[in-house]
């Protein structure tokens, strides 16, 4: 069995930024499958488009790739700012 391998990404602009960002999407590979997924409101990942819809130029922010600590940052930066 494969190693999954996981790619974050922040998704900024419109005056966002990597330290401050809309949200996270992140792409999971694994035996020949990807997955894409967001990080929705319920603080849950949901299946999701951005990524695709980015490589193709159809998405209107920007997506800044992450290591998995800056990842781990914004995932709890957003928690927090959910839970308040």
């Amino acid at each position: 069995m494969a190693e999954e391998q996981v790619t974050y990404y922040a998704i900024t602009g419109r005056g966002k930024t990597v330290d401050d960002p809309h949200g996270i999407v992140r792409r999971r590979r694994s035996e020949g499958f990807v997955h894409d997924e967001v990080l929705n409101r319920d603080l849950q990942w949901r299946p999701t488009g951005i990524i695709a819809e980015w490589e193709y130029d159809s998405f209107d922010d920007e997506l800044e790739e992450v290591g998995e600590e800056k990842a781990k940052q914004i995932i709890e930066a957003i928690r927090a700012r959910r839970s308040n």
